[in-house]
């Protein structure tokens, strides 16, 4: 049993010891890992020779902390379930939303890993080439050629993002929620559907119509997020932000939203909530003091709008928890 099969490698200078490798078995290993920068867990299922299916729930705005060391064979096709995941391709940046499907080679560039929500949750296709070919031609003969594939991406730069579509959600969001019992053979069962969608299907490339941003753009719209992080107890209007950042307001308010999929004070508001039921489920605090912390002056106002998100007051989430 391979105790580490997609050869990850935490970068040197991190501690080794955030990361934990559990072989399940033959079949499944989950990695979980608990950086500085976030934390989170993958669950490795070894499909098919040189074919694994990788189940990924991350919560972190940057990991950055391993890598994967593999041959220039490989082929990823990533969807995103929940959150957003920054690619950078051809030295612009460009975001893969809920529903999305990205389809790359090693070559096409990502030496990163970024979630603009602070949260994902995917599964990704891993395929080296030189292993699963011979396997794949075995099942289907001569009708699928895994080059074929490979050279359609090649011919899109090495990178194809395709806009979610019926046929997509119908493949992968059954994949996310499989008993146990049943998960080898059906996991199997979807990935050869998955090769022949991508058989039959052309592989129209959508990422010239989506928004795409220099590294000056979104450097200067994370800049105006840490503000927005930094000074969360105080109201800040855009009209502010605008003249602070050299930035047009139809600028901020188009950038942002593409960057971070929400327009900024929806945002905003979503963030204050999510750090209010961080410290809900802290003692330390009343529930006016964390109103207050968050930026609400009156606590009955933040109790609806924590009720409105959470579909609970913040009295009865503390005694949920508890």
């Amino acid at each position: 049993m391979k105790n580490n099969p997609l050869k990850l490698k935490i970068n040197e200078k991190y501690n080794k010891k955030s990361m934990h490798i559990f072989n399940e078995s033959s079949f499944k290993t989950v990695y979980s890992f608990d950086f500085k920068s976030g934390n989170g867990k993958m669950v490795s299922y070894a499909v098919f020779p040189g074919i694994y299916l990788v189940h990924n729930e991350i919560h972190g705005f940057e990991i950055n902390e391993f890598k994967r060391i593999d041959s220039n064979q490989e082929i990823t096709i990533n969807h995103c379930k929940k959150g957003r995941f920054e690619c950078k391709f051809k030295g612009k940046y460009h975001y893969l939303e809920e529903g999305d499907l990205v389809v790359a080679t090693k070559t096409s560039e990502k030496s990163y890993s970024t979630f603009p929500l602070g949260y994902y949750e995917g599964i990704e296709i891993y395929i080296n080439k030189k292993s699963a070919k011979p396997f794949l031609k075995n099942v289907f003969g001569y009708s699928f050629d895994l080059n074929e594939l490979y050279n359609k991406i090649s011919e899109n730069n090495d990178f194809l993002l395709i806009k979610s579509t019926e046929e997509i959600e119908h493949i992968f969001n059954e994949m996310y929620y499989v008993d146990e019992k049943i998960q080898k053979m059906y996991f199997k069962l979807k990935v050869l559907e998955l090769f022949l969608f991508l058989k039959i299907t052309p592989l129209n490339n959508t990422i010239e119509n989506r928004p795409k941003f220099s590294k000056k753009q979104v450097e200067t719209i994370k800049a105006i997020k840490k503000e927005l992080i930094k000074n969360i107890h105080n109201p800040i209007t855009l009209e502010y932000l605008s003249k602070k950042y050299n930035i047009s307001i139809t600028s901020l308010k188009t950038s942002f939203k593409a960057i971070y999929g929400k327009p900024v004070y929806a945002w905003r508001k979503e963030y204050r909530l999510q750090i209010a039921k961080e410290l809900l489920n802290k003692e330390d605090y009343k529930i006016s003091e964390i109103a207050n912390k968050v930026g609400y002056k009156n606590p009955s106002k933040f109790s609806a709008a924590f009720k409105e998100y959470y579909k609970l007051t913040p009295s009865q989430y503390r005694l949920q928890e508890k």
